[in-house]
């Protein structure tokens, strides 16, 4: 069985504009990488739904808001503070409002699809650098993981063992390289068969040559072929650059 890996960004538009419709239709049509889950004309009516798929990127209507931005408080709720916000207004007072709330990015109408398009990648550049969803899918089945819960990735023969937090060992038929070509910092190769997530680490011996993780018993061991890598999962580590 042939496994693929993507990132899979989550998008909830919150918008009475159709044209933002067609322009989103149009971008997942051609960005397999992200996923429209749903859309509301109205803010307070979105908080359903907002909490049922817990979007990634957020698009925010702000010209369907008060005058006096008495929906603040919504604003201020976890799903706004957790998503990417990128507000569409055609309003400077609401713009500047928006920037001082802390939104990913505004854009004033109108908005040409290149512009729409481009803040999409602001939002996905800043996903990648805090935390993925990966999706890891066969023809008959689909496993959604979130990059955080990865503990390490084991090679094992012909297969890919991925330990998580919660014990669980998922195996995936394909090579190391492929995930170490496709996962970046935090995650490190460390030795032929083992690709490590540095925020997990609590314990690294040189003499010995092993990593231990946070809240596990086991000794994963490094190689010399990897030093070079090793210095790079240390100064993540110590810079805590993930």
């Amino acid at each position: 069985m042939n496994w693929k890996i993507t990132v899979l960004i989550t998008i909830y538009s919150i918008s009475n504009d159709s044209k933002l419709d067609g322009y989103m239709s149009e971008f997942c049509l051609n960005s397999p990488d992200y996923k429209m889950v749903g859309k509301s004309m109205d803010l307070h009516c979105s908080l359903a739904s907002l909490m049922t798929y817990d979007p990634r990127i957020i698009l925010l209507d702000l010209d369907i808001l008060d005058i006096d931005f008495q929906e603040e408080n919504i604003l201020n709720s976890k799903f706004f503070k957790s998503a990417c916000v990128v507000g569409l207004t055609s309003d400077y007072k609401k713009a500047f409002y928006a920037l001082k709330k802390g939104f990913t990015d505004v854009r004033m109408k109108p908005y040409s699809r290149e512009a729409l398009f481009e803040s999409l990648s602001i939002c996905r550049n800043q996903i990648i650098k805090k935390d993925r969803i990966l999706t890891i899918s066969s023809p008959k089945e689909a496993y959604y993981l979130n990059v955080s819960d990865i503990l390490y990735l084991k090679a094992d023969n012909n297969n890919v063992d991925i330990h998580l937090k919660d014990g669980r060992i998922l195996p995936v038929f394909n090579s190391l390289k492929h995930f170490e070509n496709r996962l970046s910092a935090p995650f490190v190769r460390i030795q032929k068969s083992y690709i490590i997530n540095a925020s997990q680490i609590f314990r690294i011996n040189h003499c010995k040559q092993f990593i231990m993780l946070k809240r596990r018993k086991e000794r994963i061991p490094f190689s010399e072929k990897y030093l070079n890598n090793m210095e790079v999962l240390e100064r993540l580590i110590g810079n805590r650059s993930f």
